[in-house]
């Protein structure tokens, strides 16, 4: 197969997830095609400029195929978000992660805080945010539970938004996951082996019915356990919310599960 038949192949694939929650939320190709139009502005102008030029509207419309009308347009436009609650999610993930690290009781585990024990916490580990909209968010995700007593317990030791109305949150994660392991895909494509980021995955096809809940119930203590090890290792570099001098990075690990019916053929391979 030739690349641009694989590169064809691979985009089907990671458009087909893509488009089932597209069409389950609603939205029609014609505003997919007008996003998709946007970011290929967005990417050819931030990522593509030759080399101590300025990037122009004509050198744009080359590389997307796009007119300079619509260049010019797009350009101009910027994209609706709720970027409040984005910043929020961030702030209130700094915090869980703060307390996982920092808060502990005699046997390890997330100890039971306060309000005022978790207020000081929101301000070392996430400047200025009021505590009371942190402390909301993470209620709202099923995060943490307040207790008869009022004691906060934390439920969780990962941002998973599942609780109500937290649909506007889930579409977020999912956009911070999915671009991720994206982005760590391209620049595997992109740098030698030996700058290669970490891409594993393993799979199997052969698994019957009856093994799946016992093994998704497994693979969940491994990667929780996985996890947890790497945010010791994340946490102990992580300078909080103290600003940092230019050249500080963003790291992170993601880990996830699935399983599925087979198809009528399955692929060939264990490995990749």
């Amino acid at each position: 197969m030739d690349p641009r038949a694989a590169l064809s192949a691979a985009v089907v694939r990671l458009l087909t997830p893509l488009v089932r929650v597209l069409l389950r939320h609603g939205m029609a190709f014609a505003d997919f095609a007008e996003l998709a139009k946007r970011t290929y502005v967005q990417v050819a102008a931030k990522d593509f400029a030759l080399p101590g030029k300025r990037q122009t509207d004509s050198r744009i419309s080359v590389l997307t195929g796009l007119t300079r009308k619509d260049v010019a347009r797009l350009q101009a436009e910027t994209i609706a978000s709720d970027a409040a609650l984005a910043a929020e999610r961030n702030r209130a993930a700094r915090v869980l992660n703060a307390w996982v690290l920092h808060r502990r009781a005699d046997d390890g585990t997330p100890a039971l805080l306060s309000m005022e024990q978790f207020a000081e916490l929101v301000k070392e580990a996430s400047g200025d945010m009021p505590a009371r909209a942190v402390l909301d968010e993470l209620l709202a995700v099923g995060a943490v539970r307040r207790q008869d007593d009022g004691a906060l317990k934390l439920m969780t030791t990962g941002y998973r938004p599942a609780g109500e109305g937290s649909d506007t949150r889930k579409l977020l994660v999912m956009g911070e996951h999915a671009r991720d392991l994206l982005t760590a895909i391209d620049h595997n494509l992109t740098h030698p082996a030996a700058q290669a980021f970490l891409q594993r995955r393993i799979f199997f096809d052969n698994i019957p019915a009856e093994d799946l809940a016992r093994i998704e119930a497994q693979v969940r203590q491994y990667g929780e356990r996985l996890l947890q090890e790497a945010r010791e290792t994340l946490g102990q570099a992580d300078q909080g919310d103290e600003s940092s001098a230019p050249g500080r990075s963003r790291a992170t690990l993601g880990v996830y599960y699935l399983h599925e019916p087979m198809p009528d053929q399955p692929e060939a391979g264990q490995e990749n």
